[in-house]
């Protein structure tokens, strides 16, 4: 598999608001949910709108997004990638249970 068809799944797309997606630029993700986390522990907001840790928790299961994306380097991206769609298959189950 090429590295745009790595990069290029629905398991590594998430949806950012405009100005969190321009202030993030390249950096990666452990860089940007790490300033989130730091910004929880110290409340002076640099990323985004979250200040709180049990928001951010809430926030990264609501996206099916591994709680230990902070600690996670590039080399970490096949786990990445098999923890949320084991994640998203989940919320989907859960969603398709209470039709």
């Amino acid at each position: 598999m090429d590295n745009k068809t790595k990069y290029n799944q629905v398991a590594n797309y998430i949806y950012l608001d405009t100005m969190v997606n321009k202030a993030i630029s390249d950096d990666a993700p452990n860089v940007y949910f790490g300033k989130v986390a730091a910004q929880c522990e110290s409340g002076e907001i640099v990323l985004g709108n979250i200040a709180d840790k049990e928001l951010f928790a809430m926030n990264l299961e609501e996206n099916c997004i591994p709680q230990n994306i902070v600690n996670m380097t590039v080399e970490n991206y096949d786990e990445f990638l098999s923890e949320r769609r084991r994640m998203m298959a989940m919320l989907i189950q859960k969603y398709y249970k209470r039709l």
